[in-house]
């Protein structure tokens, strides 16, 4: 009886070893873990704070345990909103997933994808809230750049057709201020004539949310100070402040524009026949509000505005202007082209693992556009649609693409939420081509078994049908997280297997030709595994 008992004793001793052993493992992977993660109690309070979110914050776990997580971290616009949803979660004990903004020490906003899992106790009900993040803050500008220039360059092209429409240059001035004001940073346009003989500006046009007359008479008059506004007409060149406190040269100026409460200022000149005609400013109450692309643009739209004055005054050299005005909207083609880059750029980076994916997408799809004979404007439909078909994956968490193993159905059901967050994002650009809904079908198939929407055959895009065959062919024959490349031979030989049933006959049919008679393109293709 005396050993049965050593022997329980001892049992029991090896049992606490390794749970000791156990949680300081558990422990460890918390504190090593690079994702912000963070431990709540059903009511909110916190429990544990591992490092990642300690960087991020600038909090400290030990001065925030037993704190409540939404009045600490949450801004108040978002606190009622944010505290119901976990509420919800927790009285419904789902897991599921929420993008917040939170605060950090120093005051500033991060934005983080949580998801949210519930812990159980042994009654079943919620004892633990895990929430792991991801910090998508830098995703987030990048997108909202990305729709600041698109709102820009649609405007530009107004503005085009306004110097193609308008014939008296008042007229087209009140049109440029009121539509460069629709832009919602852009507080106060201002358009001068400079009269060189006086050496001042006239006002002719003005758009602002208030009375701004004194602040215009203050830049007229402003001559004895380093003034940014005479600069530009001096040297012809742009000039941007885009931080109340950034150019000390200008520091009398800035002084007073902070006064009115602005903190930024463009001042794009008119030249005609290199000489000053007149001076477009932009005043916004945001710093650092102009970046480059911006100015850029802005320049391209002063550049457009003189030629027109030229066109009034040298009748004979219209057809030349109008030359101009079509190359400069050719300019803003290429400026698309940039930001076309700049999202393939910003996918990429997110997974590496399908670096030159879309392009490769891209170059196939075109081929088989070629093959099939369509019009020129769908076969560069098809070719961007390739370039930017996965650009809703910047929505995925890069622990999911870049998973090595077989992902679970709720990974693979936020893998196929990737077309429709594409769309969202491409349907803002203006594009001449149904780009988005080429990019939000490309995972549909004939037969009605693709997503987001299941439909079928003739209800698909042709552009998303030629889509689906070339990305089937580069994705089976590229190298993947989850396997080796599977060659091209065998790729070639999925689509034939599903003609008719996942891919379009036709599609199918000019795809084989394309590798078939083009020995050159098959090899570029053809990797090994």
């Amino acid at each position: 009886m005396t050993k049965d008992k050593q022997k329980i004793k001892n049992s029991c001793l090896n049992w606490e070893e390794e749970l000791d052993s156990l949680k300081e493992k558990v422990e460890t992977l918390i504190k090593t873990i690079p994702s912000p993660l963070v431990f709540l109690r059903p009511d909110g309070r916190i429990k544990l704070f591992n490092p990642a979110f300690e960087k991020i914050t600038g909090y400290r776990a030990r001065d925030v345990i037993g704190k409540n997580w939404f009045s600490l971290f949450v801004p108040n616009g978002v606190r009622k909103d944010a505290k119901s949803f976990f509420e919800r979660a927790v009285k419904n004990k789902l897991s599921c997933s929420s993008e917040c903004s939170i605060l950090s020490k120093d005051g500033k906003e991060r934005i983080i994808l949580f998801r949210i899992n519930p812990v159980f106790n042994k009654k079943g009900e919620v004892d633990t809230v895990v929430q792991i993040g991801y910090d998508i803050t830098e995703q987030r500008k990048e997108e909202e750049k990305i729709r600041h220039l698109n709102l820009l360059l649609r405007k530009g092209r107004r503005i085009d057709q306004l110097t193609l429409d308008k014939k008296d240059e008042e007229r087209l001035f009140q049109g440029v201020c009121d539509i460069l004001f629709g832009i919602e940073e852009y507080k106060f346009l201002w358009i001068g004539k400079f009269e060189k003989q006086k050496n001042t500006i006239i006002p002719v046009a003005k758009k602002a949310s208030c009375e701004r007359s004194g602040f215009i008479e203050m830049i007229i008059n402003s001559k004895r100070i380093k003034n940014p506004v005479y600069d530009s007409i001096a040297t012809g060149k742009i000039v941007v402040i885009n931080n109340a406190t950034e150019k000390r040269c200008y520091r009398s100026f800035v002084k007073k524009m902070h006064g009115e409460g602005f903190l930024s200022l463009l001042s794009a000149p008119f030249i005609v026949d290199e000489k000053p005609y007149g001076v477009l400013c932009i005043f916004s109450d945001k710093d650092f509000i102009f970046s480059e692309e911006e100015v850029q643009l802005l320049g391209e739209i002063s550049h457009d505005i003189s030629l027109f004055l030229k066109t009034i005054w040298e009748e004979k050299e219209l057809e030349k202007a109008q030359r101009e005005i079509r190359q400069s909207l050719q300019r803003h083609r290429i400026i698309i082209g940039g930001i076309i880059e700049a999202i393939i750029t910003i996918v990429e980076k997110k997974d590496p693992y399908t670096a030159g994916h879309q392009r490769n997408v891209a170059r196939i799809a075109s081929a088989i556009a070629k093959k099939m004979n369509l019009k020129r404007e769908e076969i560069e439909a098809v070719r961007v649609a390739g370039m930017l078909h996965d650009v809703g994956k910047i929505s995925v968490p890069f622990e999911i693409l870049a998973k090595p193993g077989r992902l679970t159905e709720n990974e693979m059901n936020i893998i196929k939420e990737h077309p429709k967050v594409g769309y969202e994002i491409l349907k803002q650009i203006d594009f001449p081509w149904p780009v988005a809904g080429i990019v939000l079908q490309h995972h549909a198939r004939v037969n009605g078994s693709g997503y987001p929407y299941g439909i079928s055959d003739n209800e698909i895009l042709l552009g998303a049908r030629i889509l689906a065959v070339a990305d089937t062919i580069d994705a089976m024959s590229s190298h993947r997280p989850f396997r080796p490349a599977l060659g091209l031979s065998r790729a070639l030989k999925e689509i034939v297997r599903y003609k008719g049933i996942l891919y379009d006959v036709d599609v199918v049919n000019a795809c084989l030709k394309v590798f078939k008679k083009d020995r050159g393109f098959y090899s570029r293709f053809n990797r090994p595994s």
